[in-house]
């Protein structure tokens, strides 16, 4: 998987969210904003990138999509689980390649970490 989404519904409307990644960031009040991203490294030459203006290699990165208040980006560690909570909703969440997305309202909660399965990525040059 190269990246999830979670994004408001509605683009007239904000979504308001909380998040938490284990052992390294937890956000006290909500976030406020069109949502967010959560990517990994082959995802973050998309989505991601247009968020922050930057690629990583290593990790796991999470951009705040047009928040209103300062929210930078953060690439965390490969094994962080990430916890989000979503306090205004509806909003959709979407995961790379997928046709299908998800329908979250006020409660909803998702936990993203890495599978414990392994995908092959054939670079041909």
């Amino acid at each position: 998987m190269s990246d999830a989404i979670i994004h408001n519904t509605d683009p007239r409307h904000c979504m308001r969210y909380r998040v938490e990644v284990k052992e390294f960031f937890h956000s006290q009040k909500e976030i406020i904003g069109d949502g967010l991203v959560v990517a990994t490294s082959l995802g973050s030459t998309g989505y991601y990138r247009s968020i922050t203006d930057s690629i990583f290699n290593v990790g796991i990165g999470v951009a705040f999509n047009n928040s209103t208040e300062q929210a930078d980006h953060m690439i965390i560690k490969d094994s962080s689980e990430i916890d989000i909570e979503i306090t205004r909703g509806p909003v959709y969440v979407y995961t790379d390649n997928q046709p299908d997305h998800i329908l979250l309202d006020e409660g909803g909660r998702i936990h993203i970490k890495k599978s414990p399965q392994c995908a092959r990525v054939i670079e041909v040059l």
